[in-house]
């Protein structure tokens, strides 16, 4: 129970930064830098799907009883360079909403992880059974919900904006 809201509280947040310049209100540019920042995450985080569905598979065909040292240590190798890349992604969101202070923060942020990532594994231990669900569920169910809503919100602020003037 407790993974199911982590998954989505993390939807939760993803999504309210992608939405967060429609939200009513003033022209807020640190609004559309995040929301850059989450999609451009968005975007380098579907390299988990393939990852956290081979994972997937191999769990439910060599037992979840059995351990998993054989493949684990690839799998958290290949979690490392596509975190990497998700980093660098969200760090050229930041620098493409022109927010270069927010990237040169989240470029400094992903060294600090990488770096203490072990002492970090400690303090949010996830087994490797429950992973591929995050790898999976995540990032297309942030997809969907975008590709689904925003341009009906996009939508919706501009004729609010139309008829406001």
């Amino acid at each position: 129970m407790k993974y199911i809201f982590i998954i989505l509280l993390t939807i939760a947040i993803i999504v309210t930064g992608i939405f967060l310049p429609y939200i009513h209100g003033d022209y807020d540019n640190f609004a559309v830098g995040l929301s850059y920042i989450f999609q451009f995450a968005l975007f380098a985080s579907l390299l988990f799907v393939p990852t956290g569905l081979i994972w997937l598979t191999l769990n439910f065909t060599i037992g979840r009883n059995t351990p998993t040292v054989k493949y684990s240590p690839y799998f958290k190798k290949i979690t490392l360079i596509i975190a990497t890349i998700i980093v660098l992604a969200t760090a050229l969101g930041a620098f493409a909403s022109n927010n270069r202070f927010p990237a040169i923060i989240i470029l400094g942020g992903g060294i600090f992880l990488f770096t203490f990532r072990k002492k970090i594994k400690t303090l949010f231990y996830v087994s490797d059974n429950i992973k591929p669900y995050y790898f999976i569920f995540i990032p297309l169910a942030v997809l969907v919900i975008r590709m689904i809503f925003l341009e009906t919100v996009k939508n919706k602020t501009t004729d609010y904006v139309g008829l406001a003037v």
